[in-house]
């Protein structure tokens, strides 16, 4: 990567993490109030920016995630792999905390696959904290009250092709 590209990159991150604060605040209180212990094993899904991934590495559990191939994470523990067509690569039974947050609403298939594989990796008694936007916050409804649409512009629907993932940049 280029010097501009890190720089814009980390200024997008920036800028995401500033306007989800509260969102992010909100799970992380989710997850001290689960009372998980130190080395406890964690999967963060989609965990790009990863503002919650660092969280919890810093509560000191055995963080793992999965990262989306356009958008990548560098770290030891984080595999890239699509979470509807892509085994996960854990044995059963190894998690306690499963992370999807801000992700489900991105899959333009079933997301029945991928939650199978949460539960088949997620040790007995374990948790799986799920998150997705709600479609009926006031700035939406102000939004349908003005006749406008909620959703992503036809033009920007007509951009994407599932062939090269911009698809998944898109609210199912």
């Amino acid at each position: 990567y280029s010097m501009s590209t890190l720089i814009q990159s980390a200024t997008q991150e920036a800028e995401y993490a500033a306007i989800h604060e509260y969102r992010f605040h909100f799970l992380q209180d989710q997850v001290k109030q689960l009372k998980l212990k130190k080395n406890d094993k964690v999967l963060d899904i989609g965990c790009y920016p990863p503002v919650l991934f660092d969280f919890l590495k810093e509560q000191e559990f055995d963080t793992y995630g999965i990262a989306s191939s356009h958008e990548q994470l560098q770290d030891k523990n984080v595999k890239v792999l699509n979470i509807e067509t892509d085994k996960f690569p854990w044995k059963d039974n190894t998690f306690e905390l499963a992370l999807l947050t801000e992700v489900i609403e991105h899959l333009p298939h079933n997301p029945l696959a991928p939650l199978k594989e949460m539960y088949r990796v997620l040790a007995p008694g374990g948790f799986l904290l799920i998150t997705t936007p709600n479609a009926a916050k006031l700035h939406h409804r102000l939004k349908l009250l003005a006749g406008r649409s909620t959703s992503f512009p036809v033009e920007q629907m007509m951009q994407v092709s599932p062939e090269d993932n911009s698809i998944y940049h898109l609210h199912n």
